[in-house]
């Protein structure tokens, strides 16, 4: 099991951190497995949905298997994620957004966000200390992220 991070969710503020690079971190990873003939499924949860999506073009058991590779993508689980066709976005299938909108931008160019109350909206039914650690582990996420297209179908 592998979970990399991601370019827009490091706190270095890249200024290529985008959907596309959250993808290609993830499409290396895939590659080094499917290189040494293994089968991927991969779980894919919230924005993570348009990023697997993205990642695995080309890269699914069956077209190997045209080309006579071994290994591939066999599954794609969608847990809550962003199932999106070719040119939506994340921020598009989010809206509308609830008022008060729950996310809290850091700057007037709305660089980078974080949910504003996350216990309330992720962890509502965790016991309070627990909800609070997790808390403690989010991290703000680069905003071009939201508006970037998907290239590949769900």
């Amino acid at each position: 099991m592998s979970c990399p991070l991601l370019p827009t969710c490091d706190k270095s503020k890249r200024p290529n951190a985008d959907l596309y690079a959250d993808a290609q971190v993830i499409r290396e990873q895939v590659i080094s497995l499917i290189d040494q003939s293994r089968d991927v499924v991969m779980i894919l949860h919230s924005y993570g949905g348009a990023v697997g999506a993205e990642a695995v073009k080309g890269l699914s058991s069956s077209e190997r298997a045209t080309e006579g590779l071994h290994g591939g993508v066999t599954h794609l689980i969608y847990m809550c994620g962003f199932m999106l066709q070719v040119g939506e976005s994340v921020g598009a299938a989010s809206l509308p957004r609830p008022d008060p909108d729950p996310v809290e931008f850091d700057d007037a160019m709305k660089t980078s966000f974080i949910c504003e109350s996350p216990v309330q909206l992720f962890y509502a039914d965790v016991e309070p200390t627990h909800a609070k650690e997790l808390e403690g582990l989010l991290v703000r996420q680069d905003a071009r992220a939201m508006s970037d297209t998907v290239t590949h179908p769900a």
